[in-house]
């Protein structure tokens, strides 16, 4: 048990209280949905790994990253070198 998966199941016990930087599989999939609070009453902001936002924010700046199109096709037709 080592690798990847183990490095997976680390982040993921920790707690999303305390997960300061955002990595565990909840923050990652808030990152990927483009989903800034953690509740429906928008009170508990997400946190966001730093780098992953910085991509998606500079794809977003050059007209890459299409928030109109649904999750998992924002770059269609895109070529990313």
């Amino acid at each position: 048990f080592h690798g990847g998966s183990y490095d997976d199941a680390l982040r993921d016990t920790v707690s999303l209280a305390k997960d300061a930087e955002g990595l565990c599989h909840f923050y990652r999939r808030t990152l990927y949905r483009n989903q800034r609070f953690v509740d429906t009453e928008q009170a508990r902001k997400c946190v966001l790994p730093c780098t992953p936002l910085a991509v998606v924010k500079i794809l977003e700046h050059l007209g890459a990253y299409n928030d109109q199109h649904p999750m998992g096709d924002r770059m269609s037709g895109k070529v990313v070198t």
